[in-house]
C-alpha cells in the first residue's frame, strides 16, 4: 500500500515536471487530469487543465471528462469553454450540446442557450420532450411566444387536462387575440407543470399587457423575479402607472411589494402611507391640508375562518363612517408576515383626522389556527375585539379545495383529496401542515382555545356564515354594536368571493358529518354557543 502511494506521488511528479519541459507532455497532462478527477481535487484540477486542454484538443472523450467534471463543481465558465470547443471539434456532439445549453440557461444567456439546443435536437432520432421544454424556456424569456409555445406543444404530456389550456393560449397568441388573461392562464399552466422559467416570463408579459391587477399577490414571482434581474423594470413600470394614476390602489401595492423584494422598507411604508393619504381624501374630500392626523391603533381583527365570509365582512365593515380598515384585505402580519415588524404592520393603516375616533381594522384568515398568531397580537394589542365567521364545517372544507384547485395548488380528485385527509389528520401544532389540510381547518375547538386563552370571551364575537348570509344587515349591525359605533343597516348585499361549484357523493358527506361531530359539540361547549349545522 505504502509503495504504491510512493510510486503515485513519483509518477504525479515526474508528469509535472514533463509538463514544465515540454517532454512527452500530451501523455503526462491527459494522466493528470485524470487522477485529479479521480481524487476529486478540484484545486490541482484547475493547476493543470488549461495547458492539458491545450496539448489534448482533438480527445473528445477527455475533454467532455474534464468539462463534466467542472460542471459536477460549480466551475461554469471554464465548463462552458470546453463543451464549445467539443462542439466546434465535433458538431454532431449531442452530450456536449445539451450539457452546453443547460449551462447557458443557467446562466441565463437566452439566445446562446436557444441556438444550443435547437441544434441538440437536430442530432435526435426522435421528438425529445426535455430539450423542447428547455428550448421553449428560452424563448419565453425572450418573449417569442409563438415560437415558445409551437415548442412547449411538443414538449407536453397530451394526457393532462392542462394541455388543453395551453392550446387555448397558443390558439390565442397566433391570432393575435391576446389579453393579460391569455398569459396568466400560461403563467398557471406552466407553473402547475413546474416549468416556472417560462411561467415567470408569461407572468411578467401579462403585467405588461395590464399593470393594474393585483400582482402585490404573487409573492412568489416576484422572488423569482429578483432572480432574474426583472425588479428594477418591474419597478418602472408600476411608478410610471402609479404616477399617472394614483387613485389606483393595487398599483401602488405592486410598486411596495416589488420595492419590499429589494428590501426598500423605507420606500415600502411611504408607498403605503401614500396610497392610505390617497384612500383618507377620499373618504374625507373636505379635509383641510392643515388637519392634524395621528396614526391608527388596532381596534379589532377578523380572524376568520377561511371561506366563511370573511371578505364580504371586511367590505361591508368598510362602508360604515366610523371605521376604517386596511388598505388591503389580508395582510397575514400575526401569522405568516411577523418578520416584516410592526412598522410593516401599521403602515398599511389610514391615518386619523384630528376630532375623529374611527374604529381601526383588518382581517386575515390564516389567523385563526396560526398557532402564534394569538400570543403575537395579544403582546401588542390586548384590548383587541376579536370577530370569528365559523361556516359548516363539511362545506368550509369542500369550498377550501376548490379554492387551492383555482390555485393551481391541487391536482388530486375531490374525494380522493379529502378521503386522504380524513384518513391521515395532521400534526396540530404543525402551522403549515395545518394550512393545507381541508378538513383540518374546519376543526374549530381546535384553534379557539389559544384565542380563549389570551383575549376574554366578551372580546371575540362569534358567529356561523350561515347566519350572516341569511341576515347580513342584521349580523353587521350586531357587529356594529360589539365594536362600540352607531348601527347602520347594510345596503350593499353582494356577497364577496363566493365560488361555484356541486357536491353530490353521499357516503363521503355522511362521512364528513360523522367526523366533525364530536368537534362540533365541543365546540358549542367551548363558547356556550350553538351552530346551525346538524
Amino acid at each position: 500500500m505504502i509503495a504504491t502511494k510512493i510510486k503515485e506521488n513519483l509518477t504525479r511528479l515526474g508528469c509535472h515536471l514533463k509538463l514544465k519541459l515540454g517532454y512527452q507532455a500530451k501523455g503526462a497532462a491527459r494522466w493528470l487530469l485524470q487522477v485529479y478527477q479521480q481524487q476529486d481535487n478540484l484545486e490541482e484540477f484547475l493547476r493543470v487543465y488549461e495547458p492539458a486542454i491545450a496539448l489534448n484538443s482533438e480527445d473528445e472523450t477527455l475533454l467532455l471528462e474534464a468539462a463534466d467534471f467542472l460542471r459536477r463543481r460549480q466551475q461554469n465558465n471554464p465548463a462552458i469553454v470546453i463543451y464549445q470547443r467539443i462542439t466546434n471539434l465535433n458538431p454532431s456532439n449531442f452530450l456536449a450540446h445539451r450539457d452546453l445549453g443547460d449551462l447557458l440557461l443557467e446562466q441565463q444567456r437566452w439566445y446562446d442557450a436557444e441556438h444550443t439546443y435547437q441544434q441538440a435536437l437536430q442530432l435526435v432520432n426522435s421528438p425529445s420532450p426535455f430539450l423542447y421544454r428547455k428550448l421553449a424556456k428560452t424563448l419565453a424569456q425572450q418573449q417569442r411566444w409563438p415560437e415558445a409555445l409551437a415548442a412547449y406543444e411538443q414538449g407536453w404530456d397530451r394526457e393532462r387536462g392542462s394541455y388543453q389550456d395551453l392550446q387555448t393560449c397558443k390558439a390565442q397568441v397566433d391570432q393575435h387575440h391576446e389579453t393579460w388573461e391569455t398569459y396568466e392562464l400560461l403563467f398557471q399552466t406552466l407553473a402547475e407543470a413546474k416549468q416556472w422559467t417560462g411561467a415567470i416570463a408569461a407572468w411578467w408579459r401579462a403585467i405588461q399587457l395590464d399593470p393594474y391587477q393585483r400582482w402585490w399577490w404573487y409573492e412568489r414571482c416576484l422572488k423569482l423575479s429578483n432572480n432574474y434581474n426583472k425588479l428594477g423594470e418591474l419597478e418602472d413600470v408600476f411608478r410610471q402607472a402609479f404616477k399617472n394614476n394614483p387613485h389606483e390602489l393595487d398599483l401602488g401595492l405592486n410598486l411596495s411589494a416589488v420595492l419590499e423584494q429589494q428590501g426598500r422598507m423605507q420606500e415600502v411604508y411611504a408607498t403605503h402611507q401614500a396610497i392610505a393619504h390617497y384612500k383618507l381624501k377620499q373618504r374625507c374630500p373636505q379635509l383641510s391640508p392643515q388637519t392634524s392626523l395621528k396614526p391608527s391603533q388596532v381596534n379589532f381583527t377578523i380572524i376568520g375562518a377561511q371561506k366563511s365570509g370573511t371578505s364580504s365582512l371586511y367590505y361591508y365593515l368598510e362602508e360604515h363612517p366610523d371605521i376604517s380598515v386596511s388598505i388591503k384585505k389580508e395582510l397575514h402580519f400575526w401569522s405568516l408576515h411577523y418578520n416584516k415588524g410592526q412598522d410593516w404592520y401599521l403602515s398599511h393603516f389610514l391615518p386619523i383626522p384630528e376630532g375623529k375616533s374611527w374604529v381601526t381594522g383588518e382581517a386575515s384568515p390564516t389567523y385563526l389556527d396560526s398557532p402564534k398568531a394569538a400570543e403575537r397580537m395579544y403582546r401588542v394589542f390586548p384590548e383587541m375585539k376579536l370577530i370569528v365567521l365559523l361556516r359548516n364545517p363539511v362545506a368550509r372544507a369542500i369550498s377550501h379545495y376548490h379554492h387551492w384547485v383555482r390555485l393551481k395548488k391541487e391536482f388530486r380528485p375531490l374525494e380522493v383529496a379529502l378521503q386522504d385527509q380524513l384518513n391521515q389528520q395532521p400534526k396540530w401544532d404543525d402551522e403549515l401542515a395545518i394550512r393545507n389540510h381541508y378538513i383540518a381547518r374546519s376543526c374549530y375547538v381546535k384553534f379557539l382555545p389559544d384565542w380563549l386563552k389570551y383575549f376574554p370571551r366578551n372580546n371575540i364575537f362569534v358567529i356561523a356564515s350561515e347566519t350572516f348570509q341569511a341576515q347580513p344587515s342584521q349580523v353587521l349591525q350586531d357587529i356594529h354594536g360589539f365594536l362600540n359605533v352607531p348601527p347602520q343597516p347594510l345596503e350593499n348585499k353582494e356577497y364577496y368571493n363566493v365560488g361555484d361549484y356541486h357536491f353530490a357523493n353521499p357516503s363521503l358527506q355522511q362521512d364528513l358529518e360523522d367526523f366533525y361531530k364530536p368537534y362540533n359539540q365541543r365546540l358549542e361547549q367551548l363558547l356556550d354557543q350553538s351552530f346551525p349545522w346538524d
